[in-house]
């Protein structure tokens, strides 16, 4: 049975005593707690941690949790730790010395690592990280899976992810800054299959939305600060248009654009993706709702024939002309004839 190992406290002579017995079990360690900058905390003995990681031979995955400074990072390593996960952390103001140890300390110490997570909240104090960190994502050339808060993902980072050659899935995309459209090679992301954004559909256009970007994308899961300037229709059309010429072999498909108040969108604007077949799974959810009637729903289900999970997010006087028993019998399947011959 593999083991979490969790610590709590500040770590003695007497914990890493006890991996002896069972050392080689242990798959993950995870460091929880919420140091005293000056007292006895998990990582104030950080540099004496760290070397008693490599007596671990089968670690694969080091998570930690708590506040604590960014700089504490790029101490940890693992050869062959595959998951790195970080979900809270305090700012303390790098060094020169703390900016280089991230750029070539952390890719040299876990060079296998494959899931890079930081689940902490977006800080605008966070972004003097993007350069270094870039640097540091674009040595992880087994790196599969991302995921960044808000102020971490700008166009820097977004090159830099780039060129990874193995990256599946990147989540947490906030709004991307604008960058010229020739800043992103046209080939970028060829091994993408799981894209979550958080942009303005402008930016999305620029950036990902276009011919070349992760033609392959399997899942998409799109939302919206704010649509453009212009009519919230036009928008939310040119959004399912890009997706449809884009991404053909979309099988998950999630859209939350934000859409003015008390706007109540007609169905066509969601046409464009009814023409991707493969869909197994539709998710709507706008801050109001699409006008869908009796006929749209049922046009849906024949135009996707894969269809397994429609979710739409409808106000309460739009639900008796959909939940309507005539509706719901046409999508019932019909049982198949039956033929009287196979009695004889």
């Amino acid at each position: 049975m593999d083991i979490v190992q969790v610590f709590s406290h500040a770590i003695h002579a007497s914990d890493w005593a006890r991996f002896n017995r069972y050392a080689w079990r242990v798959r993950c360690v995870c460091f929880d707690a919420t140091p005293c900058k000056y007292g006895d905390s998990v990582f104030s003995q950080i540099a004496h941690a760290r070397p008693r990681l490599n007596l671990l031979p089968n670690l694969t995955e080091i998570k930690l949790c708590g506040s604590y400074p960014l700089s504490v990072v790029s101490l940890f390593g693992h050869a062959s730790v595959k998951t790195l996960v970080i979900t809270s952390m305090a700012i303390d103001w790098l060094s020169e010395l703390d900016e280089q140890l991230i750029t070539e300390s952390s890719p040299r110490q876990m060079p296998n690592l494959r899931d890079f997570r930081v689940e902490a909240s977006g800080d605008q104090s966070l972004f003097f990280l993007v350069g270094p960190l870039a640097l540091a994502l674009r040595s992880l050339s087994f790196l599969e899976e991302l995921h960044l808060p808000t102020t971490l993902m700008t166009n820097d980072m977004v090159i830099s992810l780039s060129l990874l050659p193995y990256l599946r899935c990147i989540k947490m995309l906030p709004s991307i800054n604008p960058a010229p459209s020739d800043s992103l090679p046209s080939n970028g992301f060829p091994t993408l299959k799981i894209f979550g954004a958080r942009a303005s559909i402008g930016q999305a256009a620029l950036w990902f939305f276009k011919p070349g970007f992760a033609k392959d994308l399997t899942s998409l899961s799109f939302g919206s600060p704010y649509l453009t300037s212009y009519s919230s229709t036009e928008s939310y059309r040119d959004l399912t248009r890009m997706i449809a010429s884009n991404f053909k072999f979309l099988v998950h498909l999630s859209l939350s654009p934000a859409i003015g108040a008390f706007t109540l969108l007609p169905f066509d604007v969601l046409e464009p993706i009814l023409s991707l077949s493969t869909l197994q799974t539709l998710r709507i959810t706008n801050q109001d709702t699409i006008e869908v009637e009796r006929g749209d729903l049922v046009k849906i289900f024949k135009s996707l024939p894969n269809l397994t999970l429609l979710s739409f997010q409808l106000n309460p006087p739009y639900l008796p002309k959909i939940l309507h028993r005539r509706t719901c019998r046409s999508l019932s399947p019909r049982p198949k004839p039956v033929n009287p011959c196979a009695y004889l």
